[in-house]
């Protein structure tokens, strides 16, 4: 629901920022434009930003509606609204002259899933921090494979919040301004009925996800693709770059419920939980058919991390992927069709074997 705190000088002010910052990519309009001084903006976005200037909350896209009532609250506000199929317009589309440098973590090891899934949260916040001593500091973003922790389903909430503050306190102490990006797992039975995936800075959590899409009804999915996780919104922005967490088989949904491209985010981050020698087919089909298959769908690049189980090779495999092949299959592709090449590599031995891979936007 929209507060009516809302004036219009709230607007003009959101209107301004957008002149000065753009719209993101998610945010566009599909059917209905506020026009002021001749010139066009989406009406739910500006509400959501003039939401935050009035009462310093800037309103979810899941917390009211566009059409209907956004426009009826802006019409009552002496603002023009007009119906984009009756007239062309153009929106300011949010732009960056920023680098964004992208890190995928890969982790291989000889060990079972089974193994690397028991393994306790003080062991893998241990190899996180190593994983952070050995990463570029420059770097924006850092992926970690889904369910990278494993915790308790009955103190799922309790956990991710310690689990969260503890990844804090290290940026923090490191004085790292990366996103960490990694998914955690909430067990029952040991089955993986929760399956979240977080956006960490030293500041706290940015934006949570919780699986959307799924083989079966074995787990808990969200509501839709787009909906919030504890109002937490999976998207998030860094220097005017829109994300978009997708949690392992959520790739396949982007492609698979033709996700509207008036959603699409700049760049998708899959956190995929991985790969043994039971299934290292699956390897192929997620760089295939699930990340270039989300890539195509949405035109954005894909960028994900996944755990190699049993000595699985993961040195071929593209974890940053661009579809630019129109409207060919995606199995019809092989790796070096698909890939973005990465800019340099540190691989490193812990207990496990790591392979940094940097991507620059």
């Amino acid at each position: 629901m929209i507060n009516k705190t809302i004036k219009k000088e709230h607007i003009i002010k959101a209107i301004k920022k957008v002149i000065e910052e753009g719209v993101p990519s998610n945010r566009k309009s599909t059917k209905f434009v506020l026009e002021y001084e001749g010139k066009h903006y989406p009406p739910k976005y500006i509400l959501s930003l003039a939401s935050k200037i009035a009462n310093n909350k800037e309103l979810s896209p899941s917390e009211f509606s566009g059409g209907n009532e956004s426009n009826t609250f802006l019409s009552n506000l002496n603002f023009k609204i007009i119906n984009t199929s009756n007239t062309k317009v153009d929106l300011p589309i949010k732009k960056s002259n920023s680098q964004i440098n992208i890190c995928t973590a890969i982790i291989g090891s000889n060990k079972t899933f089974n193994k690397w899934d028991k393994a306790s949260i003080d062991d893998k916040e241990k190899l996180l921090n190593e994983i952070l001593k050995n990463i570029n500091p420059q770097s924006n973003i850092l992926i970690l494979p889904a369910g990278y922790f494993q915790v308790d389903h009955n103190i799922l909430n309790q956990t991710t919040n310690e689990i969260v503050s503890r990844i804090t306190n290290e940026l923090s102490q490191k004085n790292l301004d990366t996103i960490v990006c990694l998914g955690i797992d909430g067990l029952k039975h040991n089955l993986k009925i929760d399956q979240l995936g977080l956006a960490i800075s030293k500041t706290g959590l940015l934006a949570k996800a919780r699986k959307f899409h799924h083989m079966d009804n074995s787990i808990n999915l969200a509501k839709n693709a787009f909906s919030e996780e504890e109002q937490k919104s999976r998207f998030f922005t860094i220097n005017n770059v829109n994300f978009y967490l997708a949690v392992c088989y959520d790739l396949y949904g982007i492609n698979h419920n033709k996700l509207p491209k008036s959603k699409a985010p700049d760049k998708i981050i899959g956190m995929i939980h991985g790969f043994d020698l039971a299934d290292k087919g699956s390897a192929v089909d997620f760089a295939r058919k699930a990340m270039a298959g989300a890539s195509k769908q949405w035109g954005s690049n894909c960028y994900s991390s996944a755990f190699f189980a049993e000595n699985v090779s993961f040195e071929n495999w593209p974890s940053g992927v661009n579809w630019k092949h129109g409207n060919d299959s995606v199995t019809s592709k092989k790796y070096e069709d698909i890939k973005i090449d990465d800019n340099y590599r540190k691989n490193f031995d812990s207990e496990f074997s790591i392979s940094l891979r940097y991507f620059e936007k």
